[in-house]
C-alpha cells in the first residue's frame, strides 16, 4: 500500500512524471503522421503554415453548442442579471440588442454540450435561447451541478429539495 501511495502522491506534486511519459511516448508513436502527399505538422509549422497546422491538430472534435448555466450559485449572482439586463435591454435603430461586449461577459458561464445532450435537453424544453432568433441558449435550473458538470440522467436528489 505504501509504493501505491507514493506513486499517486508523486504523479500529484512532480510534473516530471508527466515530462517523462510524453517523451517515452515521442520515442515510440509517431505524432506527426502525414497522409500521403501531404507535410507533417512539423514541416507545416517550419514553413509557418498555421492554418493548415492548426486544420491538422484537431485533437477534439467541434461537436457541442455552448450553453449558459445561469442558474447555479455563481451564475444566480452574476449570468442571471446579465441575461435579464440584455432581455430588457432598449435598442436604438440600427443597434443590435446583444453584441460581443455581452458574449465576452457570458463565455465565462458556458459550457460547451455534446450535440446529442443538446438535442435531448432541446426536446425536453430544458434549454431556452436568450432572445428569439439568437441561437445562444440557457440552461434550466438543476441541470448543471457544480462538482459533477452537466446532468441531464439520475440527477442528484438534493436538486429537488427546496
Amino acid at each position: 500500500m505504501g509504493d501505491e501511495e507514493s506513486a499517486s502522491q508523486r504523479l500529484a506534486t512532480d510534473p516530471q512524471v508527466f515530462c517523462d511519459y510524453f517523451q517515452s511516448l515521442y520515442q515510440v508513436v509517431n505524432t506527426d503522421y502525414a497522409k500521403r502527399g501531404e507535410s507533417s505538422i512539423q514541416e507545416d509549422r517550419l514553413r509557418l503554415r498555421f492554418r493548415e497546422v492548426s486544420r491538422k491538430a484537431k485533437v477534439v472534435s467541434e461537436d457541442g453548442q455552448p450553453v449558459i448555466i445561469a442558474h447555479d450559485t455563481i451564475g444566480r449572482e452574476f449570468a442571471a442579471p446579465l441575461l435579464e439586463e440584455i432581455r430588457n435591454r432598449e435598442t436604438a435603430p440600427g443597434r443590435h440588442r446583444f453584441n460581443r461586449d455581452d458574449l465576452r461577459r457570458l463565455q465565462r458561464f458556458m459550457v460547451n454540450v455534446h450535440s446529442r445532450k443538446f438535442l435531448q435537453l432541446e426536446a425536453m424544453k430544458h434549454i431556452r435561447p436568450i432572445l428569439p432568433n439568437l441561437e445562444l441558449y440557457v440552461l434550466d435550473d438543476g441541470f448543471y451541478h457544480p462538482d459533477l458538470g452537466l446532468v441531464i440522467d439520475n440527477r442528484p436528489l438534493d436538486d429537488f429539495i427546496l
